[in-house]
């Protein structure tokens, strides 16, 4: 047995730097949490401390004082009475599980059960204060319904042994397995705020955080650096979670809603073997990108196949960046290196150079891609006639095309469809003196 004691860390912005959050609720009682990921969870517990590294089960075991309880991943094992009136919950995870997502939540909670039905029956348990269970049996009314859309399109939900909870947390919320921490104070969108309007039709901390019990808890990667696997995957899923309920066109203007949120200035993906994440791009932007590659594709049966793959083929284990681009070209049977390499490696996005040569009605159009990446060639939609959006295919060297009957003001780019920078020129030649303006 080891034996080790201390002060842990003391969270200074919870969930995203870790530590320990020491809180009351309004009764006065000790509402304790913990949040890790990035710090590393050996900031309250001795372990290999790097994301690598997942043992194949847990127990864990917090003995509280009288009157509290303790709520940790996996299922409740046993709750013993121990000396001086404490209790010690032990609570086993049946899966494997990252470091970081182990948890504890010590508090005066009430609790109360639901089920979500389909070909099994998955306990969803939730733990709150006792001043909002009722906004908590209503706003978790959402749980349901999403919980059959990501089924549908990432694969039966990872950890069904253990079951689903829900955790009242006094920070913002975190995806800890089977036991996420909740802190979205019963409010739609993100503490009440969205991007979008469709955004406010929904709470995004129980979307996003549960989204992450695929990507992120079963999917896992293997450097922090990677850590857009995570966050990418789990911000596109809130647009998986709008298109299921409101449809494709409102699942666009939620991902296009988060452009104004990006900045562009580091690469999403981080430096390997230091312990350094990318860019906070990696929602936003991440989410941009994923669209932007289901559009590239122009293929949706194969879009959902890929998405759903990936979450099984590498269910309950750790990836690379190149684990998932590999698995990728093969199933388009296409190189898309090129692609994410760009969106992932550098900060700045492809620009699409355009020009439109008016010449006695006739508009030839001149097109490349500026890119970091030398062989960058993204096909893209722009409207080649009349309302009508086709591919070209640009590469970094300059082609050219006859628009068919269109005028300057008319030529569109599908930018709802494809996150690039547009530098667009409109050139007027005047055939009797064969000089442009």
């Amino acid at each position: 047995m080891i034996h080790y004691s201390g002060k842990p860390l003391v969270a200074k912005r919870p969930p995203w730097e870790g530590g320990f959050v020491w809180a009351y609720d309004k009764e006065g009682n000790p509402w304790i949490a913990v949040t890790c990921q990035g710090t590393g969870a050996s900031l309250w517990w001795p372990n290999k401390d790097h994301q690598s590294d997942e043992p194949d089960s847990m127990m864990i075991s917090v003995t509280v004082p009288e009157g509290l309880m303790n709520i940790s991943n996996g299922r409740l094992r046993s709750k013993t009475s121990m000396p001086e009136g404490w209790t010690r919950y032990d609570w086993f995870v049946s899966y494997p599980i990252n470091n970081y997502n182990a948890t504890l939540n010590i508090g005066k909670f009430v609790h109360f059960r639901d089920f979500y039905f389909d070909s099994d029956t998955l306990t969803l348990d939730y733990y709150v204060m006792l001043e909002n269970l009722e906004m908590a049996r209503e706003q978790f009314e959402q749980v349901g319904p999403m919980l059959g859309c990501f089924e549908r399109y990432f694969g039966k939900y990872p950890f069904p042994k253990d079951g689903f909870k829900l955790v009242e947390s006094p920070h913002l919320g975190m995806e800890h397995q089977s036991a996420i921490a909740y802190g979205n104070r019963y409010v739609q969108g993100y503490k009440g705020t969205a991007s979008s309007e469709v955004g406010l039709t929904f709470d995004f901390v129980i979307i996003h955080e549960t989204a992450h019990e695929w990507w992120g808890n079963s999917v896992t990667s293997e450097d922090i650096a990677d850590m857009w696997i995570h966050e990418s995957f789990a911000a596109y899923a809130e647009a998986v979670y709008v298109e299921c309920l409101h449809g494709y066109e409102k699942a666009l203007s939620y991902i296009n809603g988060k452009k104004t949120k990006i900045l562009n200035r580091k690469p999403i993906t981080g430096v390997y073997g230091v312990n350094q994440e990318g860019s906070k791009d990696m929602y936003n932007k991440g989410q941009l990108v994923l669209n932007t590659f289901r559009h590239v594709i122009n293929d949706d049966s194969l879009w959902w196949q890929i998405i759903y793959g990936l979450a099984h083929e590498f269910k309950y284990q750790i990836v690379t960046a190149d684990d998932i681009v590999n698995y990728i070209n093969e199933m388009t049977g296409e190189d898309y290196t090129y692609f994410f390499d760009q969106y992932l490696k550098y900060p700045g996005l492809p620009e699409l150079e355009v020009k439109l040569t008016v010449n006695e009605g006739n508009v030839t159009l001149d097109y490349k891609w500026d890119a970091d990446v030398q062989d960058f060639r993204m096909p893209i939609k722009v409207t080649t006639s009349r309302e009508e959006y086709e591919f070209i295919h640009p590469t970094t060297s300059s082609q050219s095309i006859e628009l068919n009957g269109i005028r300057p003001e008319e030529f569109g780019i599908a930018e709802d469809l494809f996150y690039v920078d547009i530098q667009q020129e409109v050139v007027y030649v005047d055939p009797s003196k064969d000089e442009q303006w």
